[in-house]
């Protein structure tokens, strides 16, 4: 589960797709989850695996290193 953005309204709102149990296992146990991530210079969106309890995330984007 998830939030996204509505378009429409452009309030937040809750999201669900289907994972595949062993891929959700992997990601339980590994305590990383799946975030999206958008450049303030490209506006380029992408997604990459955070760790449960990182506070400062310093992520490069992979379009603007290209």
């Amino acid at each position: 589960m998830y939030y996204d953005i509505n378009e429409d309204t452009e309030k937040l709102k809750l999201q669900s797709k289907f994972v595949n149990p062993i891929t959700a296992f992997y990601y339980k146990f590994k305590k990383y989850y799946k975030r999206k991530f958008v450049c303030v210079e490209c506006g380029y969106v992408f997604e990459m695996l955070v760790k449960k309890r990182q506070h400062s995330i310093d992520v490069n984007c992979p379009n603007c290193e290209e």
